[in-house]
C-alpha cells in the first residue's frame, strides 16, 4: 500500500468515527427528547386529572403552560405540541417502566398516536424498529394497508385449520360408523361377533336370522349402545 493509500485510509477511519459519533449523538438525543416528552405528557394527564373541571381547566393548563416553555425553550412547545405529548402518553402509558421502549423518532410516535386500534399501532410501531423504517416508509406500509393484508391473512389460514381439523374429525366417524356397520352386519348374518363386545339383554324376545341362529330381538353394535330393535 502506497503513502498515499494509507493517507486516504486513515482520513475514512477518522471519518467514519465522526459519522457513528454523529449517529449515536442523534440517537441518544431523540431516545431521551423521546421520553421527556412522554413525561410531559404524563404530568399534563395527571395535573388535568386533579383539576374541578376537566375541559376547563385542561384547556388552561395547555395555554397557560405553552406560553411559559415558549418564553424559555422557544416554538416547539406550542399547544398543540403539548397536546401531541398528552396524546403520546395516553397512547403509550404503559411503557412507564420500559426505559428503552422508545426507539423511534418523534416524529414516528406523533404518527403512531393516531392509529387507535392498539394492536395495529404496536404492529407498526415493532416493525418500524426491527426494519428501521424512517417515518416515510412506515406511512407507505400504513397507507397500503399491510397490518390488515396479514391479519386477514393469518385468519385466512386460522380458518383453513379449522376446517381441515373438523374435516379430519368427520371422516374418522365416518370410518367408525363403517366399522360398527360391518360389525352389525357380521352379527346380524352369522350370530357372532367380530370381536365387538355384543351383550344380550334379559327378556328381549328372539328372531331367526338370515342363516337359521336365533338372536335377541334387541341386539347392540357396542357395549351400551342400542342400535336396533325387532318386535
Amino acid at each position: 500500500m502506497s503513502n498515499i493509500d494509507k493517507l486516504n485510509h486513515f482520513y475514512e477511519e477518522i471519518k467514519t468515527l465522526l459519522h457513528q459519533a454523529r449517529t449515536h449523538v442523534y440517537s441518544t438525543i431523540n431516545t431521551t427528547m423521546t421520553q421527556t416528552y412522554w413525561q410531559i405528557g404524563k404530568r399534563i394527564v395527571e395535573e388535568e386529572q386533579h383539576g374541578e373541571s376537566r375541559a376547563t381547566y385542561g384547556k388552561a393548563i395547555l395555554k397557560n403552560l405553552s406560553d411559559e416553555l415558549v418564553r424559555e425553550f422557544g416554538k416547539g412547545f406550542s399547544e398543540d405540541n403539548l397536546k401531541n405529548m398528552r396524546r403520546f402518553y395516553l397512547a403509550f402509558q404503559k411503557s412507564e417502566t420500559v426505559s428503552h421502549k422508545f426507539k423511534l423518532s418523534w416524529s414516528h410516535y406523533i404518527f403512531l398516536t393516531r392509529i387507535d386500534n392498539i394492536d395495529e399501532r404496536n404492529f407498526y410501531e415493532i416493525e418500524a424498529v426491527g426494519n428501521s423504517w424512517t417515518l416515510r416508509e412506515m406511512k407507505r406500509q400504513f397507507d397500503s394497508g399491510l397490518y390488515e393484508r396479514l391479519k386477514l391473512s393469518l385468519d385466512k389460514s386460522k380458518e383453513l385449520s379449522i376446517i381441515k381439523n373438523n374435516c379430519a374429525k368427520a371422516f374418522r366417524r365416518r370410518q367408525l360408523r363403517e366399522t360398527e356397520l360391518t360389525d352389525l352386519t357380521h352379527f346380524t348374518l352369522t350370530g357372532t361377533s367380530r370381536g365387538v363386545n355384543l351383550p344380550y339383554p334379559k327378556d328381549t324376545g328372539s328372531f331367526r336370522g338370515v342363516q337359521g341362529t336365533s338372536v335377541p330381538a334387541t341386539f347392540w353394535a357396542s357395549p351400551g349402545k342400542c342400535v336396533t330393535s325387532v318386535n
